[in-house]
């Protein structure tokens, strides 16, 4: 029963890795692949709406609506794209120590809100050897 609670609370820390894992390789693939930051922001924009489980976090969607601002400043020429890509860089850290952030404390109300299981300590009578298990 322990290991059950166990593995409950280490699945949604186990997805939400995912989904991040997902999110940092799209975002580092395309940002390696695209020679232009346009084609690195298109190629993140298709690979989150290519992906159900992202599209719906709404702080993946605030990382493709960073990248959209961004790539206006770099069209515009407020912003050099070396510039721009490290700024991006810099959004993605910050949305995944959020999330983990989220999911930590998530993890923590499931532990504080699950009822203690009880334990019991049975002692032998073994003159001068302390035999208790508590189980």
């Amino acid at each position: 029963m322990r290991y059950a609670v166990r593995y409950a609370t280490l699945l949604p820390v186990l997805l939400f890795l995912t989904g991040c894992m997902t999110l940092t390789a799209t975002s580092q693939g395309c940002l390696k692949s695209s020679p232009q930051f346009a084609q690195a922001v298109a190629c993140i924009d298709r690979g989150v709406a290519g992906n159900r489980a992202l599209r719906g976090d709404s702080l993946v969607q605030e990382y493709v609506l960073t990248a959209r601002t961004l790539e206006k400043q770099v069209a515009s020429g407020k912003m050099s794209e070396d510039d721009a890509r490290l700024a991006l860089v810099k959004k993605l850290n910050e949305v995944r120590e959020r999330d983990m952030a989220e999911q930590a404390a998530q993890a923590q109300i499931f532990n504080y809100n699950r009822p203690s299981l009880p334990t019991f300590t049975d002692c032998g009578r073994t003159p001068g050897v302390p035999s208790c298990l508590t189980y």
